[in-house]
């Protein structure tokens, strides 16, 4: 796989993930983006380094 290829999977594997944590602060679940991503850090074990969900998605975009 060449790093366009890689890139597109990843983003199709993180979509679901992302949206959930955009409808949860949305919806109010979640007070903010941050409180959404470090619950993804320290619940799920998102990679830290990345920053959660929501803000890899918006670096990416």
């Amino acid at each position: 796989y060449d790093s366009d290829e890689l890139n597109a999977i990843a983003v199709e594997l993180m979509a679901p993930l992302v949206m959930e944590c955009r409808d949860a602060i949305d919806e109010g679940v979640v007070d903010s983006v941050d409180m959404a991503d470090a619950a993804c850090i320290f619940g799920i074990g998102f990679p830290a380094f990345r920053g959660g969900p929501v803000f890899w998605d918006d670096q990416r975009s």
